[in-house]
């Protein structure tokens, strides 16, 4: 995977009447972020994030179908909305290519949910070795501390979870388990998590196993 610095220009004059071209610049922030505040003169957007190259190639046909739109005089709202879809492309990338981490708000959500049940042995198991799923877990630890929760083990799967991705809560069954699993659950799903129930037998009835595995 490369990191592509992505620069899109793009001539747009919809006054047909007009000989003279603008310049339009804004200025933005994030990865692929850009605020295009007129759909007339030159437009100019810098995309800093990585793409592999079905989505390069799939932004550079987009961008013709735009260029072949407005020779052959498409209308401004189709014009508008492939540029919509190029954005929404460049954004849905980013944000997929992004490690996974919690917000303040998010944190100071799942505390909020979690520190009703003060006490609760949490234990958790990670599926891989990356800096991704270790800074994951680091919060993790410092959400269950401020909720008042124990951690348990801390260890790393050695195997049989190799094609695990997202998060885990694992409990002994569904008649059988600390009603804490429910809040840690239903929350993360909540704050946007890929995260799933599960059970094992080998899990203590009042204990919660949580699995972190590779980002989806």
């Amino acid at each position: 995977m490369k990191s592509l610095c992505f620069v899109v220009v793009l001539f747009i004059s919809l006054s047909y009447g007009q000989q003279t071209t603008t310049t339009v610049e804004a200025q933005s922030s994030g990865a692929c972020s850009p605020n295009i505040l007129s759909n007339q003169g030159r437009v100019e957007f810098t995309c800093n994030a990585p793409m592999d190259k079905a989505t390069v190639n799939k932004v550079v046909s987009l961008l013709n179908q735009i260029l072949q739109k407005q020779r052959t005089g498409g209308s401004d709202k189709e014009i508008n909305d492939k540029l919509d879809h190029i954005l929404a492309s460049l954004q849905n990338e980013a944000q997929a290519r992004e490690p996974r981490h919690f917000s303040e708000s998010q944190k100071n959500t799942l505390i909020g949910a979690l520190s009703n049940t003060p006490g609760q042995v949490v234990n958790i198991l990670r599926t891989a070795r990356s800096n991704e799923i270790e800074t994951l877990t680091e919060q993790f630890i410092e959400i269950f501390a401020k909720a008042g929760w124990r951690i348990g083990n801390n260890g790393l799967a050695l195997s049989g979870l190799e094609k695990a991705v997202g998060l885990g809560v694992v409990v002994r069954s569904q008649e059988e388990h600390p009603k804490a699993a429910d809040a840690l659950l239903i929350t993360l799903m909540n704050e946007g998590f890929k995260v799933e129930g599960g059970i094992n037998a080998q899990v203590p009835v009042n204990e919660i196993r949580l699995v972190v595995a590779p980002k989806p």
